[in-house]
């Protein structure tokens, strides 16, 4: 929680200054780098990596505040709060066709790394460190399932119950499974539209620079042959 007798409007701020400094950079590192363009490794994650890297866990170079790790427990409130005004109106029939079987895939993919996770660190884990928390497990699939928000609203709650390394590592897990998702996703995507077994990708060699960079595409690159929506995608 935040504690507001040592957190000033000041303090969100710099913070706010430091994180958008930071989100800058990660967007030139992603024009400018091509190793990165073409790993698609988003602006945010580069900005957070910098800020690990720099910031008070790292090296210090940046005076981020004690708060930093509070503010993605908060935000994603906001985030959820507003995916129902960015939602189109379908009907419930449509939504089923093209929701179910996505959602029916995340269901089980939920529930596997859920129940295997938490078995694994009770049987498994806790063989070889007895000492570890009892849910040490569960917390591996709150960051790779969930992300950074459920890292750290669950985080947040295992704090309550005495375990207070929870949302360090819950935030560790997270980090750990967009860098690996991202990766190797796009790895295995980047291979499959080489050998032409994508439907609505292109290979990134086929894409125009302003896509490659990202920069925005000017009229006549959107015009041209080399650019479509399908190649958009990738």
């Amino acid at each position: 929680m935040l504690d507001l007798t040592h957190f000033t409007p000041w303090t969100l701020f710099t913070d706010l200054g430091f994180v958008s400094i930071l989100l800058l950079i990660g967007k030139i590192i992603r024009v400018k780098v091509k190793l990165i363009q073409q790993l698609f490794i988003p602006p945010s994650l580069i900005a957070g990596l910098l800020g690990l890297t720099f910031g008070p866990n790292g090296l210090g170079w940046i005076p981020l505040s004690s708060e930093i790790g509070t503010y993605a427990a908060i935000l994603i409130a906001l985030v959820f709060g507003a995916l129902p005004l960015s939602s189109p109106n379908v009907s419930m029939k449509e939504i089923s066709e093209r929701v179910g079987p996505m959602w029916a895939f995340a269901q089980i993919g939920m529930l596997l790394q859920w129940g295997c996770m938490g078995l694994f660190g009770l049987f498994v884990i806790k063989l070889i460190w007895p000492d570890l928390n009892d849910a040490f497990g569960i917390m591996l699939s709150t960051g790779f399932y969930g992300g950074h928000g459920t890292a750290a609203a669950i985080g947040a709650a295992f704090e309550r119950f005495g375990w207070d390394e929870a949302r360090s590592l819950a935030m560790t897990t997270a980090t750990a499974g967009v860098v690996f998702a991202i990766i190797g996703g796009l790895l295995m995507v980047k291979w499959a539209a080489k050998h032409k077994q994508t439907a609505f990708i292109a290979d990134f060699d086929d894409l125009p620079e302003e896509l490659r960079s990202p920069s925005t595409p000017s009229p006549s690159t959107c015009r041209s042959s080399a650019w479509s929506p399908s190649s958009a995608i990738w």
